[in-house]
């Protein structure tokens, strides 16, 4: 999965407002992920999920040809003490709903 390209122009960039901290996490090796942090000028981390330790730790693992535990298009919403207080599910060719993401993290 390729991590979700948000661009500095995004509505991300009003989260720093909220003392949010945002994360894209993905399979892509780390050397990837600096390559994807390089092309779009991205200013957050990029988050390797090499070994699928979260994709199954958040129960988003799925088969897609062949190819297990592929994580499923997902948001999720992380409170100070770690605990999920939001989760979104997306489809592959969807992305998310920016203003849904930041009102649930308003209310944080």
């Amino acid at each position: 999965m390729r991590p979700l390209a948000i661009s500095r122009d995004s509505p991300w960039t009003h989260i720093a407002w909220m003392q949010a901290l945002e994360y894209a996490i993905s399979r892509d090796s780390p050397w990837t992920h600096v390559a994807w942090m390089q092309a779009l000028d991205l200013d957050f981390p990029l988050l390797s999920d090499w070994n699928a330790d979260a994709t199954r730790g958040f129960d988003i693992a799925f088969e897609y040809r062949g190819l297990k535990d592929v994580s499923e298009r997902s948001a999720f919403l992380i409170d100070r003490e770690g605990v999920v207080r939001g989760a979104w599910g997306y489809g592959t060719s969807d992305m998310p709903d920016f203003d849904a993401l930041l009102d649930a993290a308003r209310l944080l």
